[in-house]
């Protein structure tokens, strides 16, 4: 049995966790920019001599890639990470006190208001480090137990 309460931090490290894995997905797509600049550049150099369409499919790769990667950066680490504040504030399941508890057939989780019991079947997958679990009902619903 495990009793506890999620707070901020919890939910930051499980976001940590969930996302993970998009870390690679992330360093490939900026490798692959980082490629699309340099051939951009190359594009712009060649355009010197070759005329006007390399010039502009140089400009366009070198300032289409730039910013779609700042782009992507500013979405994973800032707007995420500053919303789960508010996330953590909104939702009061999330701030109410809990129990867990757990045998062969299901996960139970009690908190003031609200009790459930949910089978192991409707877990897909799961994810621990040394402060959580998170249990996933699909690929980007997850549970958040912190561990005693």
């Amino acid at each position: 049995m495990i009793e506890g309460r999620i707070t901020e931090a919890d939910l930051l490290a499980a976001y940590r966790l969930h996302s993970r894995k998009g870390w690679r997905v992330l360093i490939v797509f900026w490798g692959l920019g980082a490629l699309a600049i340099v051939l951009g550049y190359l594009a712009l150099r060649a355009g010197y001599q070759a005329g006007f369409l390399f010039r502009a499919l140089g400009v366009g790769l070198v300032i289409g890639v730039t910013l779609s990667l700042v782009l992507a950066l500013v979405l994973r680490c800032v707007a995420v990470l500053r919303n789960l504040g508010r996330i953590h504030r909104e939702d009061a399941e999330l701030q109410r006190p809990f129990t867990y508890a757990w045998d062969d057939e299901a996960l139970r989780r009690r908190t003031t208001t609200s009790r459930w019991d949910r089978p192991w079947s409707d877990y897909l997958r799961w994810k621990q480090d040394d402060r959580l679990v998170l249990l996933y009902r699909s690929s980007v619903v997850f549970e958040p137990i912190p561990k005693p």
